[in-house]
C-alpha cells in the first residue's frame, strides 16, 4: 500500500478540518472558503501524488500489489503546502501578549482592545463598519467595574438583570455582524465569542453564585467573559502582525491570507485565555 508524504498529508488535511470549522460558524464567506478549500485540496493531492511518483509495487505475501494511480499535472498544481502555515509562530505570538497581560503590560483590557481595533483596521483585517461594533463590544465587556469591594456585591442568582442586559447587547452586535454581507470574518469571530461567552456565563450564574467561595459580579465576569474576549482581541492582532507570512503558504492573495490569519488568530487567542480563566481558582 502506498503511503502518502504524511507531514504533507496530515498538514492539509487538518487544514481542510480547520477551514470547515471556519465555515460552518460562518467566519468565512462561501467565496473565501472556496478559494482556500482549493488549495487545500491541491496541497492534498500533491502529497499524494508526491508519494504515487516515487513508488515501487510493494510486494505483500510474494505477490506484487497495483501501484496507485498517478495524478495528472493539472491535478497537482505547484501551490504552497498547507503545512506551511505558521501556526506555531502565530501560537507564539499570542502567547507573548497574554503573558504581558498578565504582568501589566499593554494597559487596561479596555485599553488593549481598542489597541487591537486599531491594529486590525490598520492591516485591513476589518471592514470599515466592523469598528463601530467592536468598540460596542469592546464596551460592554470591558467596562470598568468598581475596585472597592463594598461596591462589587456577591453574585446573587436572583439578581441576572446585569447579566441578562449584557447578553443582550451582545447579542444583537452579533447578530449584525451576521447580518452584514460585508463584515470581515474576525469581526463575526470576536462578536460570536463575546457572545457564547456571554450565554455561557448566564447558564453557569445559578451554581456559582451557591459556591462554597461565590464569586462578586467582576471576578465572575472577569472568569466567564471578560477573558475570552480579552484573548480574542489579542489573538486577531497578533495573527495580523504576522499575516504577511500566511500569503504565500496558503497561495492565495494578501487580503485573503489577512482576514483569515486574523480570524484564525481570534479563536486561538479565545481557547488560549479561556483555558487560563477555567484553571484560576475562583
Amino acid at each position: 500500500m502506498v503511503t502518502p508524504r504524511q507531514d504533507e498529508f496530515d498538514a492539509a488535511a487538518a487544514t481542510l478540518e480547520r477551514l470547515a470549522q471556519l465555515r460552518s460558524g460562518q467566519l468565512l464567506t462561501e467565496a473565501e472558503h472556496a478559494e482556500l478549500r482549493g488549495a487545500a485540496l491541491a496541497a492534498l493531492r500533491r502529497a499524494i501524488g508526491t508519494a504515487a511518483d516515487g513508488a515501487t509495487a510493494p510486494q505483500v505475501d510474494g505477490a506484487a500489489t497495483p501501484e496507485a494511480p498517478k495524478l495528472a499535472p493539472s491535478a497537482a498544481p505547484a501551490v504552497a503546502v498547507m503545512g506551511a502555515v505558521p501556526y506555531g509562530q502565530l501560537h507564539a505570538e499570542i502567547v507573548r501578549r497574554v503573558a504581558d497581560s498578565y504582568i501589566g503590560g499593554g494597559g487596561t483590557a479596555l485599553a488593549r482592545a481598542y489597541r487591537a481595533i486599531a491594529e486590525l483596521a490598520g492591516a485591513r483585517a476589518l471592514a470599515p463598519e466592523d469598528d463601530a461594533v467592536l468598540r460596542e463590544i469592546a464596551d460592554v465587556v470591558f467596562a470598568e467595574t468598581p475596585t472597592p469591594p463594598a461596591h462589587d456585591p456577591p453574585l446573587d442568582a436572583r439578581d441576572t438583570a446585569w447579566l441578562l442586559d449584557r447578553l443582550r447587547v451582545l447579542s444583537d452586535a452579533a447578530a449584525r455582524t451576521h447580518a452584514s454581507p460585508t463584515a470581515s470574518p474576525a469581526a463575526r469571530a470576536i462578536a460570536d465569542t463575546a457572545r457564547e461567552s456571554t450565554t455561557r456565563a448566564a447558564e453557569r450564574l445559578p451554581a456559582a453564585a451557591s459556591a462554597n467561595e461565590p464569586h462578586t459580579r467582576a471576578s465572575f465576569w472577569r472568569k466567564y467573559v471578560l477573558q475570552d474576549v480579552d484573548g480574542a482581541f489579542q489573538g486577531g492582532s497578533a495573527a495580523v502582525t504576522i499575516a504577511p507570512a500566511f500569503a504565500p503558504a496558503l497561495g492565495v492573495a494578501q487580503p485573503v491570507a489577512v482576514a483569515v490569519a486574523a480570524a484564525f488568530g481570534v479563536v486561538v487567542g479565545a481557547g488560549i485565555r479561556s483555558g487560563i480563566a477555567y484553571g484560576e481558582k475562583g
